[in-house]
């Protein structure tokens, strides 16, 4: 009987044994697989960031225009405006991204900032950013009303160094189903009578 129950202590023992070691087996290959994904996934991850540097490298080297096509334009006669209006003001061989709110230069995307819907040069956002904007009126858009706009906007901030937006709005008109546009213009508290005394033709 005791040779029995040391027998049957010995079977259990080996077999625990052998169950430790095929655990131990099993362990190490779970881990090898771990290791392998995440060299993986790091490998892909790192093959993404390389992917989306170069990327973006193309964007801003075929947003890059040689001094050459530049040089051949102006000589060509083509108009100044319309070079320096696809053109950023501040890196002139780099295709403008918008035009500055308060100064209207052409931008890059480097040279720009959003501020909500305003696109704001960044040599200008302390100023758009320090400044509280008043809403002086909204009119109805047409091609004369906004060139009219734009161009006593670029006086005033030529001239006299004030800061003026114009923005476009859009409204619905449910009545006659379409879409009306408007201009709306904001200025500073400080600024918004002489600015009103600009825009008085409207």
């Amino acid at each position: 009987m005791n040779t029995m129950i040391i027998s049957l202590l010995i079977v259990l023992i080996l077999l625990l044994f052998i169950l430790i070691v095929v655990l131990a087996i099993l362990g190490n290959r779970f881990l090898k697989i771990k290791e392998s994904q995440v060299n993986i996934s790091q490998n892909t991850d790192s093959s993404k960031v390389d992917s989306q540097t170069d990327k973006q490298k193309t964007k801003v080297e075929k947003r890059k225009v040689s001094p050459e096509i530049l040089e051949a334009l102006r000589s060509k006669g083509v108009d100044k405006s319309q070079i320096n209006s696809v053109y950023c003001n501040d890196h002139p061989d780099v295709y403008s991204n918008g035009k500055c709110s308060i100064s209207l230069e052409p931008l890059c995307e480097q040279c720009l900032s959003k501020q909500g819907e305003i696109l704001v040069g960044r040599k200008y956002l302390d100023l758009f950013l320090e400044s509280e904007w008043e809403e002086l009126f909204m009119i109805k858009q047409d091609k004369d009303v906004k060139d009219r706009f734009l161009k006593t906007k670029k006086e005033l901030w030529e001239n006299d160094q004030l800061p003026v937006i114009i923005q476009g709005h859009y409204k619905i008109n449910v009545q006659d189903d379409n879409i009306e546009e408007y201009i709306v213009v904001l200025a500073r508290p400080e600024d918004k009578d002489v600015v009103k005394r600009s825009f008085k033709w409207h």
